[in-house]
């Protein structure tokens, strides 16, 4: 198999694996010198049970133990305020809480996407890429399926714009949410800007 098949097995992977699962994020920036991100993923207990999240396995997407999240934590400079697993009858429930140092520590955390500035943000939702052909837009489409990516802001002031490239600019709103298969899918980088006074 050449390297794009490679690739795009990897990707079909991942996305089997995170089509399932809720992702919601929100990042706090009310106070400069307390920056806050809550991570929650909400995975169903099928897919919780088989193993895929455990420590163990080579076959891990998404990193959820604890020991990811304290890693995450080191690599960013961040601090781990809470980690917390609960379950129900039909899903689990991962929260994580990271409390960045600064603006660098922020961007560190989520990869280098981040732009925080003194009253605006910009992060990148989806880097962009190589363009799929047909066949492989509608694989990963029909997989992503109606799954979603939730981010929130919560910061100071009255916010004065708020704006995901490609879109029409609307009311401003401290919320979106990006259907995953628009994350995977985009040929051109995908970025959620927002300014408040």
């Amino acid at each position: 198999m050449g390297r794009i098949g490679r690739t795009l097995g990897a990707v079909l992977l991942a996305v089997l694996f995170t089509s399932c699962i809720s992702i919601e994020t929100t990042i706090d920036v009310r106070r400069e010198d307390r920056i806050r991100v809550d991570l929650v993923y909400t995975v169903p207990n099928e897919l919780w049970n088989a193993g895929v999240f455990d420590e163990d396995t080579r076959f891990r997407a998404i990193p959820l133990t604890r020991s990811d999240a304290l890693r995450i934590a080191r690599t960013s400079r961040s601090e781990l305020k809470r980690y917390r697993v609960r379950s129900s009858e039909e899903v689990t429930v991962v929260s994580m809480r990271f409390r960045p140092q600064d603006a660098a520590s922020l961007n560190a955390l989520f990869g280098g996407t981040v732009d925080l500035g003194a009253s605006s943000l910009a992060i990148t939702l989806a880097a962009g890429g190589t363009p799929y052909t047909d066949r492989e837009r509608e694989v990963v489409g029909g997989i992503a399926g109606d799954a979603t990516v939730a981010f929130s802001l919560r910061h100071p002031g009255r916010l004065v714009r708020s704006e995901v490239s490609g879109t029409p600019p609307g009311d401003p709103s401290a919320v979106v949410t990006i259907p995953l298969r628009d994350i995977l899918l985009s040929e051109t980088p995908v970025t959620w800007t927002l300014s408040w006074e």
